[in-house]
Formats: C-alpha cells, sequence, structure tokens
C-alpha cells in the first residue's frame, strides 16, 4: 500500500524508481488496524471473578470459540474441555488455583466466542450470554491479563498465552497480540516443545497435546509477522517437534465424553433459531449455500497442511524479505524458484478431502477447504510481490526478464484467484460464519494492494487491460464495506483504499470504479479523533 501509494503521489511527469526503498515505509500511515473496543472498558475489579455462564450458555460459548478458531488454532483439546467445564458448570465451592487458572482460560476462550458471535449477528439475549470484554475481565481478575508477563508458565500457560494473543488479534491490537504470542514462543522454547520429545513416562496424548500446541503458536507468530511485516523469533531449522500428516485420527469430539452430545444438542437448537440476518445464494469458487449445514468436525488432518503452509511462508519471509539478503537478481530468482516449488508440491499433496477444487466429500466442513485455498494464493502474491513493478536491469538476459514477467502475473492472477473462491454479495452473517473471519481484513488488503500495484505499472501483466481487474476490485471492496460496519479497522482500510482507486483512476481513466460508492456508512464506535488522524494520515504526509 505504501509504495503504490508513493509512486501515486509523485508528479506524473517525474521519474520513480520502483526499486529505491521509501522512507516512509516503516510508519503507520497505512497501517488500517487499530482496537476495535477498549479492551480494558470492563474493569475487573468490580466483577465477581468466579461467576459463570449459565450451562446452555457454557455450551453455546464453548462450541463458538471452537467454530471460530478453525483451523489456526489447535491449543485446547476440545472433548476434555467441554467435559471440565460440565464438571464445573455444579459448582465451584473451594476453587484452588489450579481451576482459577483453567477458569481464567475458559473465559479467554468464552472472549473468542462472544466476540465471534457478536460479530456473526449470532447473539441470543435469551441465554445471558455477555459481551466479550466482561470475559476478558474475569481473565484478567483471575490471573491473565496481557499488560502482566506471567513467570514459567506450564504448557496450559503458554496455551492460555496463544489464546490471549488470539483474542487481542480479533479485537484489532495488532501489535500487543504479536508480541504476546512471541512471549509464548519463548516461554515454549523454554519448555522444549519445539524438539522431540522421546519420554516412555508421557503417554500419547500428551505428546500430542505438546506438539498441537507448539504448532499453533508458531502458526500464530507467522501469520502476525506477516501481517506486520515483521521478522519471527523462530528458525525453521530450530524445530524438530514432528507433527505427522499421517499421525492417528483425532478421535470424535464426543468420544469418551458423555456431555458432548448435550452441548452440541444446545449449540445446534441455537444457530436454528430465526434471527434477522439476510442469508443470499452467491455465486462463487464456494457459493454460500454449501454453507447451509457445518460438519461436528473438521478433516483430522487439516492442521498438518496449514502448518506446512505456515512453514513455506516463513521460509519466504526469510529467503526472500530479510534484511540480510543482499542477493543478485539471479539468486533472487533462484530462490523464487525453489520456493515456488515447494508451494506446488503443497498443492499436489493435499488430499481430496482438503481440496476446494476437488469436488469432494459433501460431509466434508468447507470452512477448512476455503481457508487453506486463501491462505494459499495469499503466499502466492508474497512470494511474488517483489516482481510487482518494472525491473529495468542493464544487460539483463530474456530468460530473466521472462521470469519477472512470468512473476508478475502470478502475483496478479494469484490476487484474482483470491476474489475467484469468495462468494459473490456478502452479508456479515454469513462472512463471519464461514470464511477465515481472523485474517479476511488481511488477506482482502493484500489483494487490493496487488491490484492498484498492477494498475500503477499500467496494467502490464494483463497485457495493458485494466479492465480485466475491475470485477476483482468492486468485488473485495464490497467485502470491505461489509466488514466495515462493525469494524473500525476494516472501515479505515476501505476509506485508505478508496483513495488510491481515486488516485490511480486519475492515471487509468479507462478503469471503470463507478459501482464502488465514494463513501460507506461509518461503524458505530468510529471517533472524531479516528477520523482526525486517519486524514492526517492520508492527506496530511
Amino acid at each position: 500500500m505504501t509504495r503504490a501509494a508513493r509512486y501515486l503521489f509523485t508528479p506524473a511527469d517525474s521519474p520513480f524508481n520502483w526499486l529505491q526503498e521509501p522512507e516512509w515505509l516503516a510508519d503507520a500511515k497505512f497501517s488500517y488496524f487499530v482496537d476495535e473496543d477498549d479492551v480494558l472498558g470492563v474493569d475487573e475489579d468490580f466483577l465477581d471473578a468466579l461467576r459463570l455462564p449459565s450451562s446452555a450458555a457454557i455450551s453455546v460459548l464453548s462450541e463458538a470459540f471452537f467454530h471460530a478458531s478453525e483451523p489456526i488454532l489447535n491449543l485446547i483439546a476440545k472433548a476434555q474441555f467441554l467435559e471440565r467445564s460440565a464438571e464445573v458448570v455444579h459448582g465451584l465451592n473451594h476453587v484452588s488455583w489450579e481451576q482459577r487458572r483453567w477458569l481464567a482460560s475458559a473465559n479467554l476462550m468464552w472472549a473468542i466466542g462472544a466476540k465471534w458471535l457478536h460479530m456473526a449477528k449470532l447473539k441470543d439475549e435469551d441465554l445471558g450470554i455477555d459481551d466479550h470484554l466482561v470475559y476478558y475481565a474475569r481473565a484478567r481478575a483471575l490471573g491473565h491479563d496481557h499488560r502482566i508477563i506471567k513467570d514459567h508458565p506450564n504448557v496450559r500457560g503458554v496455551q492460555t498465552l496463544g489464546l490471549l494473543s488470539f483474542y487481542l488479534w480479533v479485537n484489532g491490537s495488532i501489535n500487543r497480540a504479536w508480541s504476546m504470542v512471541g512471549i509464548a514462543i519463548r516461554h515454549a522454547t523454554g519448555l522444549g516443545l519445539h524438539l522431540k520429545t522421546i519420554d516412555s513416562r508421557l503417554a500419547p496424548v500428551q505428546l500430542e497435546e505438546m506438539v498441537n500446541t507448539w504448532y499453533s503458536l508458531y502458526n500464530l507468530e507467522v501469520i502476525l509477522s506477516e501481517i506486520l511485516g515483521r521478522p519471527t523469533s523462530t528458525a525453521v531449522t530450530d524445530m524438530t517437534a514432528h507433527m505427522a500428516a499421517n499421525q492417528h485420527e483425532t478421535p470424535h469430539p464426543s468420544a469418551g465424553n458423555a456431555h458432548a452430545p448435550q452441548h452440541r444438542a444446545v449449540w445446534e437448537d441455537f444457530l436454528r433459531r430465526t434471527r434477522s440476518v439476510t442469508q443470499t445464494s452467491g455465486r462463487g469458487q464456494m457459493p454460500w449455500r454449501n454453507f447451509s449445514s457445518i460438519p461436528d468436525s473438521s478433516p483430522w488432518n487439516h492442521h498438518f497442511y496449514y502448518n506446512r503452509l505456515c512453514t513455506i511462508s516463513h521460509l519466504i519471509e526469510r529467503c526472500v524479505y530479510g534484511p540480510e539478503q543482499q542477493a543478485s537478481r539471479l539468486e533472487v530468482q533462484q530462490r523464487l524458484r525453489d520456493l515456488q516449488r515447494d508451494l506446488t508440491a503443497w498443492e499436489k499433496s493435499l488430499p481430496k478431502e482438503l481440496n476446494l477444487w476437488s469436488g469432494g466429500d459433501g460431509d466434508t466442513d468447507p470452512r477448512v477447504k476455503i481457508s487453506l485455498a486463501l491462505y494459499h494464493q495469499s503466499l502466492k502474491m508474497t512470494l511474488y510481490r517483489s516482481c510487482l513493478c518494472e525491473i529495468d536491469i542493464p544487460g539483463q538476459s530474456r530468460e530473466s526478464q521472462e521470469f519477472n514477467m512470468n512473476s508478475g502475473q502470478n502475483c496478479v492472477h494469484a490476487a484474482m484467484s483470491m476474489m475467484d473462491i469468495l462468494p459473490e454479495l456478502p452479508t456479515m452473517h454469513e462472512l463471519v460464519r464461514l470464511l477465515p473471519w481472523w485474517n479476511l481484513l488481511h488477506y482482502l488488503s493484500q489483494a487490493l494492494s496487488v491490484f492498484v500495484l498492477e494498475l500503477c505499472i499500467d496494467a502490464r501483466h494483463l497485457h495493458g487491460s485494466p479492465n480485466k481487474l475491475e470485477t476483482c476490485i468492486v468485488k473485495a471492496m464490497s467485502y470491505l464495506q461489509c466488514l466495515a460496519s462493525q469494524s473500525r479497522s476494516t472501515y479505515r482500510a476501505w476509506r485508505t483504499f478508496r483513495l488510491l482507486l481515486t488516485l490511480v483512476n486519475g492515471r487509468v481513466p479507462t478503469l471503470n470504479i463507478a459501482d464502488i460508492p465514494s463513501e460507506i456508512y461509518m461503524p458505530p464506535n468510529w471517533r472524531p479523533t479516528d477520523e482526525v488522524q486517519l486524514l492526517t494520515d492520508l492527506v496530511g504526509r
């Protein structure tokens, strides 16, 4: 976004060096993440920290958490958590420190669930579900506070730090989330979770929990580092913990837990209740109607394939964008080829039940398929973005020129493929329930940035035909507009891209963006100070 803005704010008759690093590249002018809510808005000192939701509310909040965090988090075993929560409902007369820690983690999970229910317009006052800020206030009162760094946590404590990072992320507190997961990674490394463990005293379920915990934290840090453009705190070569694609299938959530069917029944009844929300039947690679019934469980191996993408992303960051990578263009091209092979190998290894384009079984959770497909296209954009500019190297061979051109085309086509995957006519209810809601803003902004950059260089990777991008741009902006109704971060992103598109339309007058409104409604929590800051950043440089 910053590179595009730098070009568009440069007079059209002035020379422009695409390879020069802009002086203001690292500033926050084009960062669109802002706190959606004041996470300290509810004072924990005036709450009963041990107060529990009703039994039905616990079922709904717990199911909402596991639904909302799929597939990025695999920190908490669902069956064990539901069983423990059923025991807690019967009362907390004498609370031990271990119970307090568990209850603090549960409140964090319920805060995430409540946030997701609110965004998906599934809130139901009859159950007495509180605002997500209330559950986070109780978690703070019980000891899980982002302002306090925990000392020497065990595996459960590390899991809680991961939950806290995810909660801060979905609330727009992206910098806090990145810092928190970094602390979790440090503690997890101190516990040796990044290493392969061979200990006959540990049961298989304990070993699996350790591996799942490590890679959930690792995936979380990689993705947050992608969004912020910052390095990760780990190296791929440091990790020997083994997540096997053919490890034993995780038991169904109901296995060994007499309370799981009851939780599920309450959840399904909750979802079937009549609500005044808009339903659509938009077309796309994955139409909304395919999401009408979400299965109880996802394919057991999807976490492995998601982690493989995170590992490739980590390699892209280190090999292509690391500050120490002062390589020749020939060396850069070879690295791109190697990483391209990694992505191709990942795509070919994807089993049918996880492949969006395979047709597949109707009983497979479509959220997992679309999440993997979107992330795959996102990494293609990241890999090839360095070729999305005017590269003029004296004496460059024809082979090198063709590689640069093909890589730029791959970047643009990945952005277009991402838009093709998303169903048409988004509504907030369907969008949050069925898409990777926690990273959708980044995906949309990434694709729009690619479109604007391509327009800045006269659509050279589309044979000079900017009209090929019009449908994709309108669709991406409509998604941002939908999300912006409840998100300050997304509203800021929409306003930023609307300005960039207006500027680029002045350079490319044949581009038709008449279907994109010039203004949209502000989210309810947009403040006058937000407006002043946005205008200062966009036009007061």
